[in-house]
């Protein structure tokens, strides 16, 4: 796995930037809040699908390596 330290900090980036697009969603304007509920979903999408696919690929891809 990735150190507690630098999980946190991709956590927050994603965090800040979801909070961001997501005020968007809130406006009263119609694109603007089309466009920031999408790129908040999006955002948290991507985020999930990272952490869930590239931290046990990376230990897999280890544990290969050292068997090696």
């Amino acid at each position: 796995f990735a150190p507690a330290k630098t999980q946190a900090c991709v956590a927050l980036s994603a965090l800040t930037t979801i909070i961001a697009f997501g005020s968007l969603a809130l406006t009263q304007s119609p694109v603007l809040k089309s466009l920031g509920a999408a790129a908040a979903l999006s955002i948290l999408c991507v985020y999930l699908a990272s952490t869930c696919i590239t931290y046990p690929l990376c230990n897999i891809l280890i544990k290969d390596n050292a068997k090696r």
